[in-house]
């Protein structure tokens, strides 16, 4: 089946729903930030044989145009200008965080570097409204899998808050770096990134020594 087909099979079904705003995700970037500087904030989604096409629906009307924008001025923020900062520190792993989530790209940095990652989540940047997506039960098809994959290696203490868990498992489209370097050299180079705009940019936790089975603790 060709790309076209399945385009126009895709089109159809949006207007099916009555969905007439919209843009196709898998395209080049610049044509995405054209259609939304011409046509303003409408929410994008994606449904595939990950992403129930309902669930697409049931996120209609849920998010705030503040909180729409500010993912979009999130997610279209690169990593290079936070990666250039790092090469000034003795950055000992780094990974960007994505389909896997932070705590499915944690676990791949750990098991590389053999240690074990101490996550504070009440640390770990959220975009807004994140939260009240899971407190609605919307959540997305790709964190089961994530979940399934991390759990045998992750133990949560019961200081981490049962509510916030699932964030751990959210999978990113545009995610942000996830860098280990010494820790003398960690607050200086967050003040860095924050100096150049890159205030969302946070000490999250720190490595210790590989535990025979856990490789993530979260408190």
């Amino acid at each position: 089946i060709s790309v076209l087909v399945v385009i126009k099979l895709v089109i159809k079904k949006l207007k099916e729903n009555n969905i007439n705003n919209f843009f196709l995700l898998d395209v080049e970037f610049p044509f995405i930030m054209k259609n939304y500087k011409k046509f303003g904030s409408h929410l994008s989604t994606r449904f595939s044989e990950l992403e129930d096409f309902n669930t697409s629906l049931n996120l209609k009307n849920k998010v705030s145009k503040n909180a729409f924008d500010s993912c979009i001025g999130n997610v279209t923020t690169l990593n290079k200008q936070a990666a250039e900062i790092f090469l000034s520190y003795d950055v000992h792993a780094a990974t960007d965080i994505t389909g896997f989530g932070l705590a499915g790209h944690g676990l791949e940095m750990a098991q590389g570097s053999d240690a074990s990652l101490y996550i504070n989540l009440d640390a770990v940047p959220v975009m807004d409204e994140a939260y009240k997506m899971y407190e609605l039960g919307i959540s997305t098809g790709v964190n089961k899998h994530n979940r399934a994959k991390v759990m045998p290696s992750i133990h949560f203490n019961d200081s981490a808050k049962t509510e916030k868990r699932e964030i751990l498992f959210d999978p990113q489209t545009s995610g942000g770096l996830l860098v280990s370097l010494p820790k003398d050299q960690a607050k200086e180079a967050i003040e860095k990134l924050h100096n150049t705009g890159l205030t969302d940019a946070k000490i999250i936790g720190e490595a210790q020594e590989p535990d025979s089975k856990i490789q993530i603790f979260v408190s």
